[in-house]
């Protein structure tokens, strides 16, 4: 259930966002000046959530995420701007396929996301808010054995904040939810969450 709130109010914040970037293209001139590319590198936790939610999965999925951010810039303005994300990424897992059956397997996962970022700056640009929402194909080798294993997509909903820390040297956490499970294309697929949390570090050019 608390991921169910959680994943209503980080959407209900992303639609917000996205208003509020529909607006500021419409009442602001262009500014390309600087910074459309930004490149670093995050890594994150996540978990499917069995502690917070007093066990009521059947089953435990852990992730500690590895990826490279790759960010263009579409629309920059003084107030925020509308960016392009690439992720690529090799993640490590670790599970139990059950939750009555007391063996942890350890796991991978690799792939490549792809989503659309509306950034806010405040603070003359020293601190942004950002809201996120990218999928793109993934390859795990192992599962919980309510999700077939192999190709799957990854779907990502988060919000975040960016520091200036040196010139154009930002720190970068960000809090969300993700899903994963392969459309249909192969049984079973009822899919895997986990609640993420990720920091990391990003250089503007």
């Amino acid at each position: 259930m608390k991921i169910k709130i959680l994943a209503i109010a980080l959407f209900i914040f992303f639609l917000l966002f996205a208003f509020g970037s529909i607006s500021l293209c419409a009442q602001e001139k262009l500014i390309f000046k600087k910074n459309r590319y930004k490149v670093g590198f995050i890594t994150g936790y996540g978990t499917q959530g069995a502690n917070l939610e007093s066990r009521v999965e059947d089953y435990d999925y852990e992730v500690h995420l590895y990826q490279l951010q790759c960010y263009y810039t579409l629309v920059k303005k003084k107030r925020g701007s509308i960016e392009l994300l690439l992720q690529p990424q090799f993640n490590l897992t670790k599970l139990r396929p059950v939750d009555w059956l007391d063996v942890e397997m350890q796991g991978y996962e690799f792939g490549l996301n792809g989503g659309l970022l509306y950034r806010k700056y405040v603070f003359k640009g020293f601190i942004s808010l950002y809201a996120c929402l990218s999928t793109g194909p993934h390859f795990t080798s192992r599962t919980p054995l309510r999700q077939a294993r192999g190709f799957l997509f990854s779907d990502n909903l988060f919000m975040g904040t960016s520091i200036k820390v040196y010139k154009k040297l930002y720190l970068d956490v960000r809090y969300g939810i993700r899903h994963i499970s392969n459309a249909g294309l192969k049984a079973p697929n009822n899919g895997l969450n986990d609640i993420v949390f990720s920091e990391g570090l990003y250089f503007a050019f």
